[in-house]
């Protein structure tokens, strides 16, 4: 089965918007489509973001809305040990985490809307997708020749 990390701006894409491709990936992993592969690195970020209260009244986040993802991510997505580390590599430092990640995780894909991450293509064999192309790889059935 295909694994991806998504970096934290998908999946906070994904509950600002219901209607574009972030929320469709995260519809696709709760219909068992692909596994996700996450760290605590990444967890804490998200809820870093998602806690900052200007933000969720800006757009009209409540503490239900995240819970419920922080929750389902702990439960269900695959959580890597944390142990392999990227330093300098991504533009943004802050980004190394879901370079680490994925690698640790042995993914297929990264998802990222970022791009600065992006444009690195590939980071370790490891293809870099916009939401959209993901969605769309998801929809073809089609899983890389990484080895």
């Amino acid at each position: 089965m295909i694994r991806a990390v998504l970096d934290v701006n998908v999946l906070v894409s994904a509950l600002l918007s219901p209607r574009g491709a972030p929320a469709r990936i995260l519809d696709l992993w709760r219909e068992e489509a692909f596994v996700v592969v996450t760290s605590e690195a990444l967890l804490s970020t998200l809820e870093q973001v998602l806690s900052r209260r200007a933000f969720a009244r800006k757009y009209g986040l409540t503490s239900r809305h995240t819970t419920a993802l922080l929750r389902g991510l702990r439960r269900f997505a695959l959580v890597t040990a944390g142990e392999h580390e990227v330093s300098g590599v991504a533009p943004d430092a802050e980004d190394d985490a879901v370079l680490a990640c994925a690698v640790e995780g042995e993914v297929d894909y990264i998802v990222t809307g970022d791009r600065g991450l992006l444009g690195l293509e590939a980071y370790e064999g490891i293809p870099l997708l916009a939401p959209a192309a993901f969605v769309r790889t998801l929809a073809e059935g089609t899983e890389p020749g990484r080895s």
